[in-house]
């Protein structure tokens, strides 16, 4: 859903989880995880794509962010309800970098 380089649109990544949805409700026997390692502001058409995913029997792992520990919840898909995770450092403890949240 993203370039070589990394980057994308939000209307890519939406299509892409869109066609990961569809295909799964086709073979519901299939077990399908989808990593969403990438933050952006918070997108609700994002969201609600995750959710249909997830709702229909996806696995979404998404990106807390890192924007300095600020709310994931203020940022996508930090805020979806995909199953967010954050970073930590050497120690194990939450990055300095990393966002955060419930």
């Amino acid at each position: 859903m993203l370039n070589k380089k990394g980057t994308g649109s939000y209307s890519d990544v939406i299509s892409g989880i869109n066609k990961i949805t569809s295909i799964k409700q086709t073979s519901k026997w299939k077990k399908m995880v989808a990593n969403l390692s990438l933050s952006g502001g918070y997108n609700k058409a994002l969201n609600d794509v995750i959710g249909k995913a997830v709702d229909a029997g996806v696995i979404v792992i998404g990106a807390a962010g890192n924007n300095d520990g600020k709310n994931a919840c203020s940022y996508s898909p930090g805020s979806s309800k995909a199953i967010v995770v954050g970073a930590i450092d050497e120690n194990g403890k939450v990055s300095d970098f990393s966002n955060v949240g419930a």
